[in-house]
């Protein structure tokens, strides 16, 4: 990734360029805090435009949100 704080990136569908991507994990049940609590992410995920199962994802670049 880059060192330039002006600039966020964002993972994209290698495929169709859409930015909808989400990536496969695993989650516990942590009863204390009743709520789920990540406890890995797997190198696999999907493209909700395009159906497509991915194993990579491109990264690319946007201005920051601002946020006030």
């Amino acid at each position: 990734m880059s060192d330039n704080h002006n600039q966020n990136v964002v993972p994209q569908c290698p495929y169709c360029g859409s930015t909808n991507v989400f990536k496969d994990a695993l989650a516990n049940w942590d009863i204390d805090s009743q709520e789920w609590v990540l406890a890995s992410e797997y190198d696999s995920g999907h493209c909700e435009s395009c159906e497509t199962g991915l194993k990579r994802f491109n990264w690319v670049t946007t201005q920051p949100s601002t946020k006030d």
